[in-house]
C-alpha cells in the first residue's frame, strides 16, 4: 500500500486545575499508513540553539490503529521561555510542528502580577486553529472528551488481550485433552 505522512498538531493542554505550575503539550500524529511513529521533543529559546529534550521527562505516550499521539508535562515557566517542536519520524521522514503563539486560559483573569502571557501581538490566527482567548468551559470539556477517549481506547485494549488470552487458553486445554482422550 502507498505510505501516507502523518498529519502532525502540536497544542498545550490544561490537565488539572492544581497543577498549577506545570502545563502539558500534546503532540498528535494522525491521518498516516502505516500507523507507526516516532515522537521525539526539542525546545529554543527566542533567538536561540535548539535543544534535545529528554525523551525520560514526564510523558504519556497512546498510540490507536490510526492515530498516536504524545503528551509531555513541562513547567510553566519553561511554556513561556521556550518555543517547543515536536519531531514525527514516520517511515524514514521526520516531520515537525510547533507550539503556537498563545496563552492558556485560566479560570480567573490574571492581573498584572500573575505569571506572564505571550505577547499577543506575535499571534497569527492563520498559523493555528485553535482562538486566542479560547473560553475555559470549552477547553475543560476538550480535555474531558479527550480524556474519556483515551480510557475508553485503554480499556478496550485490555478487554481484547484479556479475550484473546482466555479463548488462547480454552483452546490449548481443548487440544490437550482431546490429545488425552486420543491416546489411551
Amino acid at each position: 500500500q502507498e505510505v501516507i505522512k502523518p498529519v502532525v498538531t502540536v497544542c498545550p493542554v490544561r490537565t488539572r486545575t492544581h497543577q498549577e505550575e506545570k502545563t502539558s503539550l500534546m503532540c498528535l500524529a494522525s491521518s498516516m499508513f502505516p500507523p507507526v511513529v516516532r515522537f521525539s521533543w526539542k525546545r529554543q529559546k527566542k533567538d536561540g540553539h535548539l535543544e534535545d529534550l529528554s525523551p525520560d521527562g514526564e510523558q504519556l505516550e497512546l498510540k490507536g490503529s490510526d492515530r498516536s499521539v504524545i503528551i509531555r508535562q513541562v513547567d510553566q515557566e519553561s511554556f513561556y521561555t521556550y518555543k517547543f517542536f515536536c519531531y514525527v519520524s514516520h517511515e524514514e521522514v521526520t516531520l515537525q510542528n510547533e507550539t503556537q503563539e498563545f496563552s492558556i486560559p485560566t479560570t480567573s483573569p490574571p492581573d498584572s502580577s500573575a505569571t506572564p502571557t505571550r505577547s499577543s501581538s506575535q499571534y497569527d490566527p492563520s498559523s493555528t486553529s485553535l482562538p486566542p482567548q479560547l473560553p475555559v468551559k470549552q477547553l475543560v470539556s476538550f480535555q474531558s472528551e479527550l480524556r474519556v477517549k483515551l480510557l475508553l481506547l485503554l480499556y478496550s485494549e485490555l478487554i481484547v488481550k484479556s479475550l484473546v488470552f482466555c479463548c488462547g487458553l480454552s483452546l490449548m486445554m481443548i487440544f490437550k485433552n482431546k490429545g488425552a482422550s486420543t491416546t489411551c
